[in-house]
């Protein structure tokens, strides 16, 4: 699924207003969590697979989540954020992967002043005026689960390696598409070239200026040949 264009607004500002020395941001973090039915079991997977009390749980299961912007601050520790950009996606059945050691809601300026009242007053508020986000709420410090610590770090360096691959998929793209462009622009070249010698050898006297071309056409076609072996 797509994200709005706020939604993207916002992510773009929170990487750009909060990225400083020792503070390393990821969007789109995917984290497995344990659950037991329709709750998170609050403890790490290692935990979860190993202890003999999990094991014939009813109902247990490994939910594959998605942290909007996951931190990892040099002074703050585990920070996340969820991005939300209306009523209805705040009041979503979405799961909120709060499980830093401060979590954060971002959101529009008029969708905080209708939900304010609503937020729990552990979780952080930043709002988006259309250029900034400006803390609204402080988040209050929760304690990591014992062994998140150790699956954020996984999970974060997966989806880093992830948003590397498509940022140079992205660059790849743009590149391929300016070297076929250019390819073309050469190949239009000789083709117009090709014509003026044509038009040339009808005419008395032209031989220099039919060797120039000779030349220009050879080099241009050398570097075209170069260039269509790139695949």
């Amino acid at each position: 699924m797509s994200k709005s264009q706020l939604t993207l607004e916002i992510e773009n500002q929170t990487l750009r207003q909060f990225s400083k020395m020792g503070v390393f941001m990821c969007p789109e973090c995917t984290l497995e969590r344990a659950w037991i039915k329709e709750e998170p079991a609050n403890v790490s997977l290692k935990e979860f697979h190993s202890n003999p009390k999990y094991m014939q749980v009813e109902g247990k299961h490994i939910r594959t989540e998605i942290v909007d912007i996951l931190e990892l601050n040099s002074q703050k520790g585990w920070c996340c954020y969820e991005i939300k950009i209306s009523k209805s996606d705040f009041h979503s059945r979405a799961i909120k992967s709060f499980v830093g050691e401060y979590n954060y809601y971002l959101m529009p300026d008029e969708l905080y002043e209708q939900v304010k009242n609503e937020i729990e007053k552990d979780i952080g508020v930043y709002s988006y005026n259309g250029q900034y986000l400006y803390l609204k709420q402080k988040a209050r410090k929760h304690k990591l689960i014992d062994g998140m610590d150790e699956q954020l770090y996984y999970a974060m360096i997966r989806s880093l390696n992830r948003e590397r691959k498509k940022q140079r998929d992205k660059i790849e793209i743009f590149y391929y598409s300016q070297l076929n462009e250019y390819k073309s622009k050469l190949h239009n070249e000789i083709r117009e070239k090709d014509k003026i010698r044509w038009k040339l050898s009808k005419l008395p006297n032209q031989g220099e200026r039919i060797e120039k071309l000779n030349i220009e056409i050879d080099v241009l076609e050398d570097v075209y040949r170069s260039l269509m072996a790139i695949k």
